[in-house]
């Protein structure tokens, strides 16, 4: 599996794409990272993670589900980068604290009505966590008020026990959504269906044209590299400053060669208040 830096640094190399296009194709309509200073941005986000496949009842198990409220306010321009203060907040946990603890879940937690600030690059993709000493200190504690004893809190403990670039991810999941499909975006050359090949690794994308607002929709596929199972896949729309208006995202968690669990992350952009 390539790491998450191989790839970020890979997407200014060349990518191959097929089919070629037709009359009926265009080129796929940009999207850059302009955020606007100050503006802040709401969504919501919901996290799943499934049984996969579903049990001989048909009825499926969530193991961990967790949604909350996601605000974005970019704040200042660093050189060629972006700070962006990050709030969760309205946390809301349907099956209670007895549905247990993961590393998605445990972060949601610690973040709770508490700004953090992230440093992300010119096309928004996450750098590291901003003043992360101070931060760190804060989550620690936090973690160690985390329901459910001690094999809870240590999961709390995981999530930070890392360097600012390391833990930006586990601290601005639903950031890194938006960021790994604005890239498939990036690699389409043409509207309508076609494969990018990605490290000899094959994506079905499917790009559409841009609609009134200029939002672009892309939806995408990728089997498992050990079947023909979809491994990644989901479906984003895309606004014109490059955070996403809808997105839904399904995918096998690291760790789970099995594919017993299927993660699925939903994010819905909300009118302002």
């Amino acid at each position: 599996m390539i790491k998450r830096r191989q790839f970020f640094a890979s997407l200014g190399g060349a990518a191959v794409f097929m089919p070629r296009p037709t009359r009926a194709q265009e080129e796929v309509p940009r999207v850059v990272f302009s955020p606007t200073l100050g503006v802040s941005q709401n969504f919501r986000v919901r996290y799943r993670l499934s049984e996969n496949p579903p049990p001989p009842t048909g009825v499926v198990r969530d193991r961990f589900i967790i949604n909350y409220r996601l605000t974005v306010t970019p704040v200042a321009r660093e050189n060629d980068s972006y700070r962006l203060r990050l709030l969760v907040s309205e946390i809301e946990r349907p099956g209670g604290a007895q549905d247990g603890m993961n590393m998605i879940v445990a972060a949601t937690l610690m973040l709770d009505d508490l700004p953090i600030e992230m440093l992300v690059d010119a096309r928004g993709f996450l750098q590291e966590a901003a003043d992360w000493p101070a931060l760190q200190r804060t989550l620690r504690q936090r973690a160690d008020s985390l329901p459910g004893g001690l094999p809870y809190r240590s999961v709390g403990h995981s999530v930070i026990d890392h360097d600012a670039k390391q833990v930006a991810w586990h601290l601005a999941r639903a950031l890194e959504a938006m960021n790994f499909a604005r890239s498939y975006l990036s690699f389409a050359k043409q509207t309508g269906p076609s494969t990018i090949s990605w490290h000899g690794f094959p994506f079905d994308v499917n790009v559409a044209r841009a609609n009134a607002r200029g939002e672009v929709e892309i939806t995408w596929i990728a089997p498992s590299r050990s079947s023909n199972k979809p491994d990644n896949q989901g479906r984003a729309v895309f606004r014109q400053d490059g955070f996403t208006a809808q997105l839904i995202k399904t995918s096998t968690p690291a760790g789970d060669s099995g594919g017993a669990a299927r993660e699925i992350l939903e994010i819905e952009a909300l009118p302002a208040r």
